[in-house]
């Protein structure tokens, strides 16, 4: 009863094996690979476990709504950044990661098993996620935005 979102990106969406969709015989989707989502707050919010890579945007994205997430960083990225921001949230059990050089199948499929079987250990680490968040919702450019949010609603 597992549902994917896979947001691949405009250039993995021709001439891939996979098919974009795939549903089950009841009609509902198992599997579904988009380009790109502007609704991620609702992604999100539907999700029970995030898969992704851990680009500075994303593991911000994950701890502010504090959400179990998996991060796979991009092993070719400048510098190794993707590493750097992927251990802010793992070193301290707010992300499982698993390193791309020593992923493969076995690894990737035990890892997601176990986070999706596991509620308890999902929820420790989105609280952690989410505690480590709080640099993000709690900052002055959000305080500013939303005091002229009320003041504009007024």
């Amino acid at each position: 009863n597992v549902s994917i979102l896979h947001i691949a990106g405009s250039r993995y969406m021709e001439g891939q094996q996979l098919a974009s969709e795939i549903k089950r015989s009841d009609g509902s989707i198992m599997y579904q690979r988009i380009a790109y989502s502007s609704d991620m707050d609702d992604v999100y919010a539907a999700a029970d476990l995030v898969v992704a890579r851990a680009g500075a945007s994303t593991v911000a994205e994950i701890a502010t709504v504090g959400i179990a997430s998996v991060l796979i960083p991009w092993k070719d990225a400048a510098e190794n950044h993707q590493l750097t921001n992927a251990k802010i949230l793992s070193d301290q059990g707010g992300a499982v990661l698993l390193e791309e050089s020593r992923l493969n199948d076995e690894v990737f499929q035990r890892q997601i098993i176990e986070l999706l079987t596991d509620d308890a250990k999902r929820m420790q680490i989105s609280d952690v996620a989410r505690k480590l968040g709080d640099v993000h919702r709690n900052c002055l450019i959000a305080q500013v935005i939303d005091a002229a949010a009320e003041s504009v609603a007024r």
